[in-house]
């Protein structure tokens, strides 16, 4: 196992517990499988998962009350008119999180390089601000920027 600290953080954040319905609801902090998704959204192979250690609390965010329009359907075969599907909801999100997240990169069975080879191309990836697809915090609209983490092993 291979060990990575990276440093992810955005203007806004949200994490949806699942148990509200129609309003989103943000977790208080980053939830593992958040973390994990932000990670495989930096460098993702299929020869290794990540496994989430640690996850520090750099900046605690504060929880700020937004209304949003959304659809209340999903757009089928035939157009849709945005004006009759739409309703405004209420979201709970965070603001100004930072989150300084410990990994462990695990190689898989059918895997055939070497483990450093996989953590030198993520810590090459991060260094130079590289992803796989853009990360997010929580959802798309909410973009993450990141950093290597203070004391990499």
């Amino acid at each position: 196992m291979a060990h990575i600290r990276i440093k992810v953080w955005g203007d806004y954040a949200c994490f949806t517990r699942p148990e509200f319905k129609t309003e989103r609801v943000s977790y208080p902090l980053i939830t593992p499988s958040a973390a994990r998704g932000l990670l495989e959204a930096i460098f993702w192979k299929p020869e290794f998962r990540y496994q989430i250690r640690r996850i520090g609390v750099l900046q605690l965010g504060t929880q700020v009350v937004v209304l949003r329009n959304e659809l209340t359907s999903r757009q089928g075969r035939e157009p849709l008119l945005v004006e009759d599907h739409r309703a405004q909801r209420s979201t709970l999100l965070l603001k100004g999180v930072a989150y300084l997240l410990e990994a462990d990169l695990v190689l898989r069975p059918h895997a055939q390089d070497p483990l450093a080879k996989y953590l030198d191309q993520l810590r090459r990836r991060v260094e130079r601000g590289q992803f796989h697809h853009p990360p997010y915090l929580g959802t798309r609209e909410f973009p993450a920027h990141f950093a290597p983490g203070a004391g990499e092993e």
